[in-house]
């Protein structure tokens, strides 16, 4: 991989997915924010690897643990990484399976993650089932 930022990216993935949460965190710049929309059930602003963590907890519980994330498209250009996801999960109410696509907009520099947005293809299903639609 040439762009370093999209090896980042790239390995942040890798310990999401492979359940090595703590092995991203020098990956992340001083100052690491996200933000998820506000109308989740998880949405609003995180700072630092300890959010990001809290973040992620949330997700976890949320899904009942049953939310599965896959890679299916990553860009890059100089400092900016554009990843699509397939997220796929159950109901938490229902037990529904559930399959969305989320695009998630990185912005890094000299290979470390300086900030997320998250954009879900569907929101709104998201809060319904939550119960907040």
């Amino acid at each position: 991989m040439d762009n370093p930022n999209l090896a980042t990216v790239v390995r942040i993935y890798q310990c999401i997915f492979g359940g090595e949460v703590d092995r991203m965190e020098p990956l992340l710049a001083p100052g690491f924010y996200l933000i998820e929309a506000e109308s989740l059930p998880y949405g609003g602003e995180y700072e630092g690897f300890q959010g990001f963590k809290s973040l992620l907890r949330k997700v976890a519980a949320f899904w009942n643990r049953t939310l599965v994330g896959e890679v299916e498209r990553m860009i890059a250009d100089g400092d900016w990484v554009i990843a699509v996801l397939r997220l796929r999960g159950r109901d938490p109410k229902t037990g529904e399976r559930v399959s969305m696509s989320v695009c998630e907009v990185w912005e890094c520099r000299d290979g470390k993650a300086v900030a997320l947005w998250p954009y879900y293809w569907d929101t709104k299903r998201i809060s319904d089932m939550a119960g907040d639609g």
